[in-house]
């Protein structure tokens, strides 16, 4: 754009001007980030870490048990002893922790001798519990960690659990399970802390308890054991056994992933949590296949992972979209990541701005029950509370790319900032400028005047711009003092106390400047140097103000064009015709009067006036349904349009007169015709007459107004009606 003086500006808003201004490819690493919510350039963001307690320990991997809840809230969890399952209803104050399950239950009760001899007494099993898990079938699946197996519970049927051994050679310690959205779950196998650790498998298991590949295989053909003597031979289709995913770091299958938890996102990605002494990562799995990079927890959050949960985006409009929750083994807090994926990418990205805390931490899991996280103390299962706790770098410093006014000996003029700089902030402007932008770097940098807000706002006409020095916000301005070079290259600083950050919208550097001291005083105001740049750069101080006015003035058809005034001026234009807009009524509504406003004017008083003044009012389409055009007002000063408008929009016109129970022409005719146009209070129709008389009636009416000495009267009243004219002898009616 170019003001009045013809003074040009360099601008720098949204996301990628920031980005290509500042010659980086991206804002991780950086101090500075652009906060897409604010639509501002920031000082980065830090997550709140909460300091360690002196001789508080970390919470261990063998503290982990197994915990679920299902679609009514209800929580199941391994105790202590890894034999008996507790149950509790979350949200109910009067709901109480009660024993769900114990291997005593399982003990048959005792078998009567048989015909031949007693059989043994069943002893209770001795099985140690692990993981658990709920299925969208609202089965619980408890993990058996003593030998290789799972229990299986219908918890609508509320029965005993069928034991499902393992029967593969393969080793099978369930030590993580996480239920599936398409009814089946996945079992993470290693071995237990304290225990040798080789390697983690995954195993997939539908609805229906079976193995499963997460990758369909194709099937093996064998054929048959018995052939017929002659013609083809017979074969059938076997299905290759189910195979279970090794953890390992890449195709060498070294080193193995030291997996500790894991957590479905869909039915085909997962999520896997490892917790090792080279770092916490967490990888992304697509049916049986790592996808992008391992994300490291600990650099540079310094987050040792002990558990983990995945809560999805419900509005998201991708199924792979949420927050993943990572309790660190401090056990005071955990940190939330916002998750993106697709079947070939993804990206975990923390939320420093949020604080969760964690109070006396049990350490057993982190579940998430009706959309909302959860963490257990002691038997007590607690809502992990979001905290706004907003921490920022203290200092960053921007250098911008060259700037380049295609003027040899250009003067900068000033520079004006859109954005907040609260208290304890400060934005501070250094400048360097050459003809040669190779120079620039070998050129000292000039600090600039502080920046100081602008009670009047913005320097664009008819514009509301109100600055608000209570918060900082508003346009910000600085005149440069020695910037003159063709090429102009500024290096922004921003500071904070750590709780605040400057909010940079955009910004606008001006050149040239357009000199009150060269256009307007005499020579000898510019013999001496020292004073002549005084004098130039205070006159451009008033230059700015008159400048602003100046454009006002040659921009003043701007306001009263219903098309280009701005939003805010709308109701003053309206004025003008006497109009108060209703409060309700839309930007696009009211500039639809404003141009349309001598029309509807000159229809005041009339039935088309009228209808319109209803469009306007309570169509949600106005603008499709306005009748303004030449012919819709010839058809109203003709006084052929009394139904004008039925078809084109929601509003009909009904005049008063129409419901008189005797029509005028009946006091004044005696040899008028009898039917609905004319019915008398002499004459009423009753329900009792039965519809053959109403519809004679009707009949006569139609044959009256339409017929006009012509015999094709039903032609003449399917044109009326819109109806298709192939057939004059049928008249069609839409369908109710």
């Amino acid at each position: 754009m170019i003001d009045v003086n013809n003074t040009k500006y360099h601008l720098i808003k949204g996301e990628a001007d920031w980005l290509r201004y500042s010659g980086v490819d991206d804002f991780d690493g950086e101090k500075f980030i652009w906060k897409a919510g604010k639509k501002a350039l920031c000082l980065h963001d830090e997550p709140f870490i909460f300091p360690p307690i002196p001789g508080e320990t970390a919470i261990e991997l063998n503290q982990r048990r197994g915990a679920a809840a299902d679609q009514f809230g209800m929580v199941y969890w391994v105790g202590e002893d890894r034999k008996t399952i507790f149950t509790h209803q979350i949200g109910q104050a009067n709901s109480k922790v009660r024993k769900f399950w114990q291997p005593s239950m399982a003990k048959p009760r005792p078998c009567d001798p048989g015909d031949f001899t007693p059989q043994p007494p069943l002893t209770e099993p001795d099985w140690q519990l692990g993981s658990l898990a709920i299925t969208t079938e609202h089965f619980l699946i408890a993990g058996i960690i003593s030998e290789p197996g799972l229990l299986i519970f219908d918890l609508y049927a509320n029965g005993a659990p069928i034991h499902m051994s393992w029967q593969r050679p393969e080793p099978f310690i369930p030590f993580d399970i996480a239920a599936a959205p398409d009814g089946g779950f996945t079992v993470l196998s290693r071995a237990m802390p304290g225990e040798p650790f080789t390697v983690a498998y995954v195993w997939f298991f539908d609805a229906q308890f079976r193995l499963r590949d997460p990758e369909p295989r194709s099937n093996t053909s064998v054929r048959d054991d018995f052939q017929p003597v002659t013609g083809a031979k017979r074969e059938f289709d076997v299905s290759a056994s189910a195979q279970g995913v090794a953890m390992y770091r890449n195709a060498a299958q070294t080193p193995a992933i030291n997996a500790i938890a894991l957590c479905h996102i869909t039915t085909d990605a997962w999520l896997v949590l490892e917790s090792s002494a080279s770092g916490s990562f967490i990888y992304y799995y697509y049916k049986d296949k790592q996808k992008g990079d391992p994300f490291k927890l600990d650099d540079p959050f310094n987050i040792r992972a002990h558990v983990f949960t995945f809560l999805p985006d419900s509005d998201a409009d991708t199924p792979g979209a949420g927050r993943v929750f990572v309790v660190d083994s401090g056990g005071n807090q955990a940190f939330a990541f916002t998750l993106t994926s697709d079947p070939t990418s993804w990206e975990l990205r923390l939320q420093e701005d949020r604080y969760h805390p964690i109070q006396l931490y049990s350490g057993k899991a982190l579940i998430t029950v009706l959309g909302v996280v959860y963490y257990d103390s002691g038997d007590n299962w607690r809502n992990l509370k979001s905290q706004y706790r907003p921490r920022f770098e203290r200092k960053a410093e921007i250098t911008l790319e060259p700037m380049n006014s295609h003027i040899f000996d250009c003067t900068w003029h000033r520079l004006l900032l859109e954005g907040c700089i609260p208290a304890e902030t400060s934005v501070r402007i250094e400048t360097r400028a050459a003809n040669v932008e190779q120079q620039l770097d070998y050129l000292p940098w000039h600090k600039e005047p502080d920046l100081y807000l602008r009670h009047t706002g913005n320097e664009f006409p008819f514009q509301k711009s109100t600055p608000n020095k209570h918060t900082g916000s508003g346009t910000w301005e600085l005149l440069f003092q020695a910037a003159k070079g063709q090429f102009l290259q500024i290096r922004v600083i921003l500071e904070g106390n750590g709780r605040r950050t400057p909010q940079l919208e955009q910004v606008r550097c001006y050149y040239p400047r357009f000199s009150y001291l060269q256009e307007y005083l005499p020579a000898v105001y510019r013999h001496d140097s020292h004073s002549a740049s005084f004098l130039d750069r205070f006159l451009s101080n008033s230059e700015g103000f008159f400048t602003m006015w100046e454009g006002a003035i040659a921009n003043a058809q701007l306001l009263f064009d219903s098309s280009t005034i701005a939003a805010d001026y709308l109701d003053w234009l309206g004025g003008w015709f006497g109009i108060a807009f209703e409060h309700h009524w839309e930007e696009k509504r009211k500039r639809l009067f404003i141009r349309n406003a001598i029309t509807l004017f000159n229809q005041r008083g009339t039935k088309l006036g009228l209808l319109n003044a209803l469009i306007l009012a309570l169509d949600d389409g106005p603008e499709e349904h306005l009748l303004l055009n030449p012919e819709d007002i010839a058809c109203q000063d003709s006084g052929q349009c009394h139904d004008f408008g039925f078809n084109q929009t929601n509003f009909r016109i009904v005049e008063n007169f129409l419901f008189r129970s005797a029509p005028g022409v009946v006091f004044g005719q005696t040899e008028a015709s009898s039917g609905p146009g004319v019915t008398t209070e002499y004459i009423p129709w009753e329900p009792g007459q039965g519809r053959e008389v109403i519809d004679k009636r009707y009949r006569t009416f139609l044959q009256q107004k339409y017929s006009a000495g012509s015999p094709d009267w039903r032609l003449k009243l399917n044109q009326a009606w819109g109806r298709d004219e192939g057939d004059s002898s049928v008249i069609n009616f839409q369908a109710v």
